[in-house]
Order: structure tokens, then sequence, then C-alpha cells
């Protein structure tokens, strides 16, 4: 019988509250993400009301709360307070510079149903665009295991008439809206363009830096910043622990060693090198995972204030042994800050790119040698001027990989044909053999002047076949 009344009551008040009232935002500060996975304590948080209709003296305000907050062990006593209304110690409606005073409802409440009635005493009203914030003081009302519904609906009626007031607007605020306290992101990417002949050196992209590892060789760095928003509700008090970034690219022709070679070294300013190893628990390392793959640890203990904060991935053409592929770049970083798992800071970002100062023509699948095949490569230039060529090949079945040499010019506006012959005698593959390359041909000219036409020619049926060519710069 108690449980029908009480739902009579609800069904009473809700037919006078309207279905929509004012505009209440959500959190006006936002939660910590990673505080509420590292198990911190949620804080007092607060929603802001507009009113789109002015409330007058004697007018109800109801507030009904989400199933994330209990409000049914309230004592209310109904007494006018000017700024700010203090409920119980538990909940604060807080005017700033309003003029206009509040006070609890008994009457009009239903606290065991989520529902508090406030009522605008006589004096100043509350005008249109009016704000008043609704705070959640005592934690302790608030289940933290639903704390995305700890919500509240707000709605008003007319004292005189009983009628809906302030019936426009979005009256659904939420009191705890998540929010990542760590950001990563690429604030400069890697630029860096290849010199054509031997791809050992960048011609651009980079800047000549002096440190530990490099003397003064040019140089592409990649820049991240890493934010940490103390600024948060229950944020992760201490330092994130470790970061892990990973880069992603061609890093074939890189050695395992990055840092005996001096071909990779951090900045966490301009100048300052940080101390790095090549792998060791504990220590900020750099390694080459795969030939596609760089992975940086870093422990926030190496950084000022003990914070992450901007730093640069160094990549260098120091290593005499080393050449630079044209590739593209991503980049992750992972944040290890206590929780139960590691925050994904940044998945799959564009870095930058490399690029060779070239176009770069490739035939993937170039058989010579075959006794019924007669292949062969036609260059088209459409420059006035000469162009030069220099090819580099990779033998599939042995992994073979041939020296670049230079096949000459390619006369301009004309077409010149590279033979299989041709191609076997330059690479020094001897007239008997047979292979099936994967062939390269690195063409002084850019913006798409130089195409090329790949063939093989049976040469019992007399039919030919194209072949696959990529082409790029």
């Amino acid at each position: 019988m108690k449980l029908f009344k009480k739902a009579l009551l609800a069904t009473a008040i809700f037919g006078a509250m309207g279905a929509q009232a004012a505009d209440v935002t959500d959190a006006v500060t936002k939660t910590s993400k990673q505080g509420i996975a590292a198990s911190v304590a949620l804080e007092a948080s607060s929603v802001r009301v507009i009113v789109r209709e002015q409330l007058e003296a004697g007018d109800i305000v109801y507030l009904e709360f989400g199933d994330g907050v209990d409000i049914s062990g309230l004592t209310l006593d109904d007494t006018a307070a000017t700024t700010p209304l203090v409920i119980d110690t538990s909940i604060t409606i807080k005017y700033g510079s309003g003029t206009y005073t509040l006070s609890t409802n008994t009457a009009e409440s239903d606290l065991a149903n989520n529902i508090l009635a406030l009522e605008v005493n006589t004096g100043d009203p509350v005008t249109l665009d009016s704000s008043f914030e609704i705070e959640l003081t005592d934690i302790a009302l608030v289940d933290s295991a639903k704390a995305d519904k700890a919500t509240v609906t707000y709605s008003a009626k007319s004292g005189l008439t009983g009628n809906a007031k302030d019936t426009t607007g979005d009256n659904v605020g939420a009191f705890y809206v998540l929010a990542d306290q760590y950001a990563v992101s690429v604030s400069t990417k890697l630029d860096g363009v290849i010199v054509r002949n031997g791809q050992a050196t960048l011609k651009s992209g980079g800047t000549e830096l002096t440190n530990a590892t490099n003397d003064e060789e040019l140089d592409d760095t990649l820049v991240l910043k890493v934010t940490d928003n103390q600024n948060l509700l229950s944020p992760v008090a201490t330092a994130a622990n470790t970061i892990e970034l990973t880069v992603n690219g061609n890093f074939e022709d890189y050695s395992a060693d990055l840092l005996a070679n001096g071909e990779a070294f951090l900045l966490d300013t301009a100048t300052t090198p940080l101390a790095l190893t090549s792998a060791a628990a504990g220590t900020n390392s750099i390694e080459k995972v795969s030939d596609s793959e760089i992975l940086v640890t870093l422990y926030a203990d190496s950084f000022t204030g003990n914070t992450f904060g901007d730093f640069q991935l160094v990549l260098s053409d120091n290593s005499t042994d080393d050449t630079f592929a044209a590739s593209t770049f991503t980049a992750d970083a992972e944040i290890e800050f206590g929780g139960t798992a590691a925050f994904d800071a940044l998945v799959d970002a564009d870095a930058g790119q490399w690029k060779v100062d070239a176009t770069l023509i490739k035939v993937p699948y170039f058989p010579v040698g075959y006794d019924q095949l007669d292949t062969s490569v036609h260059f088209s230039n459409e420059n006035s001027a000469d162009v030069n060529v220099i090819m580099t090949a990779f033998d599939d079945e042995s992994g073979t990989e041939y020296e670049a040499v230079d096949m000459g010019d390619l006369a301009g506006e004309q077409v010149t044909k590279f033979s299989q012959g041709k191609i076997k005698e330059a690479l020094g593959i001897a007239a008997d053999d047979s292979v099936k390359l994967s062939v390269t041909f690195n063409i002084d000219a850019t913006g798409g002047t130089v195409k090329a036409y790949a063939y093989s020619r049976d040469k019992a049926e007399g039919s030919r076949h194209s072949l696959a060519v990529h082409s790029g710069e």
C-alpha cells in the first residue's frame, strides 16, 4: 500500500513538472578516466542549471536524481538561505552572484523516489537566463559503481496555477563525465627528403644537432607532446610511471643497436639528450623491435618534475652502413599510470614520411634468364633533358640483395628499353643463370615525368604480357 501511495505521489508531481525544462549542463569539471581506473575516490561534482523562463516567489523546482545517487536519507528543514543553500551538508545549491534565494520544500519533495523540491522565496525572482549550480557535496550519496548514472533532471511549476514552467531546453545533466587525463600528440612530423644517390643521407627535413652520440649530422625529428591534466576531478595524483612510444615505418636498413651506431637518440628539450640504454628494465631505452618498428620506453623520473613533457625522437644518418628507405610513419603511445591496464594515449597517428628526391619505379616481379621468356622494361622520359637511372634489385628466392648500379641516362623525350640481358649484366648475374627479381629504378626526375612499362614475351607463342609496375616519389 505504501509503495502504491508513493507511485501516486510521484505521478502527481511529474504531471505538474512537464516534460522538459531549462538547460542543465553536464559536470562543470570533468573526472579523470584514468583516476577512476586507478580507484581514486570520487570528488564533489556539480552541474549548472540555466533557467529559460523567469521563476517567481512560490514557484517550485523539482530535481530528480538518477540511479547513481541516493538522497533518501536527507533531512530537510525548508529554511531559506542566501548563498549558498546547503542541504543536510550533502547537497549545495550555489547562486553565484544571483540575488534570489531558494529553500527546500518538504511537502513537494519525494526523497524515497529521489525527488528533491526547491521553492523560490519571497524577494527577487530567478530571472530569464539566470543560473545556479547543484553540487553533490557528500560523495557518500553517490554509488561509485554507477557514477555514469549520477544525473539530475530539472523541471518547474508555477506556485500560483500549478502549471508547468520553464519547459524548453535540455533538462538532464550528468555529475560525472569522464575525460582522459593524459594525452599524447604529434606536434612535429618526420619530413626527411632522401638524397637519391646512395640514399644514405637526408637532403632536407632535419637539423644539425650536436650531442653525445651524433656529431652534427643531418637529423630528422619527431616531436611528441605529452600532457597530464591534473585539473580534472579525481586525477591520478602521481606522475605516470612510463610511456612506451612505438614508431612504425621502414627501418630495414637500420642496425639492431640504434644507440651504438648513433642512429637514434632522444631529447627532452631542443638541446638536452636523455640517457638511454639499448634495452634494460627500469631505464629509458630504445630498441629496433623489427624492420618496421622502433620502441622507446621512458620513465617519468628522467623528466623535470617527474612529469612527461615534450620530447623528440631523433633519427640520424650517423651510421656509415645505413641507407634511408622511403617510408610513411605512424606512432602509438601507451601510458602506464598505475591503473588496471595501460592507457592507449595515441593510436596509429600520422608521424610523417620520408621520400626520395627522385621518382621510384618498382617492378616487383621481373624474371630474367629463362629460356622461354624474354623480359624488358621500357621508359618514357617526357622531360626535355636526360635523366639518370640507378637500379637496385632483390632475388625473391635466395634473398640476395644486389648493389645499386648506375644504368646511365634516359634520353629526353624518348623511350629507352632495358632488356633482361642489360639488367643481368649490370647486376653481375651470370649469363646462364635464371633469377626471379624484384627491381627498383631510382630516377633523377619528379612530378611523374618518367613512366615505365614492363613486359614478358613467350618466345614459343610470341604472346606478350604486361608485368606489374609501381611508381611514386
